[in-house]
């Protein structure tokens, strides 16, 4: 009986380390998981850059979801990118984010409010989007803003 007590107490100090080496596992096999799938739907990630940009035209819309393992992200580009743009929201997850480029890809005024969470956000390309006035009070809330293009 006393074995089986001492063997528990073990058990229970043990717990805590085993945790400590499941857990960062876990987040890098999901990390490498997500950066498969994003490869496989045309998303080119460079970490030593921290880029992330879609290559190519792609007809299906890229899936934002895996974003969430990409918070570290500094730049994101879109451009062209058929974007669905329900899934817009997802951006937020991304707070280490400097650089975003929507050029020429279908977001509009409403969308804008899906990028206050990007605080640390420096330069936006809106350029051949259908986003021209009202919608930019939206960016009044992103005091890093230094350079916003709306070309075209």
């Amino acid at each position: 009986m006393r074995w089986r007590i001492q063997s528990r107490r073990k058990t229970l100090l043990l717990l805590p380390l085993l945790v400590a080496i499941a857990a960062p596992a876990y987040v890098y096999v999901a990390r490498l998981h997500a950066v498969s799938r994003l490869q496989q739907s045309g998303w080119n990630y460079q970490s030593d850059r921290r880029c992330l940009s879609m290559v190519g035209m792609h007809p299906r819309p890229p899936d934002l979801a895996a974003l969430a393992w990409f918070s570290e992200t500094e730049s994101l580009g879109l451009n062209e990118a058929a974007c669905d743009r329900s899934q817009l929201h997802r951006l937020r997850h991304l707070t280490g984010l400097k650089r975003l480029s929507l050029a020429t890809s279908q977001v509009d005024e409403s969308d804008l409010r899906y990028l206050v969470d990007l605080t640390r956000l420096e330069r936006l390309d809106l350029s051949h989007t259908a986003v021209r006035g009202p919608g930019l009070v939206w960016l009044s809330r992103l005091h890093a803003l230094r350079e916003l293009s709306l070309a075209g």
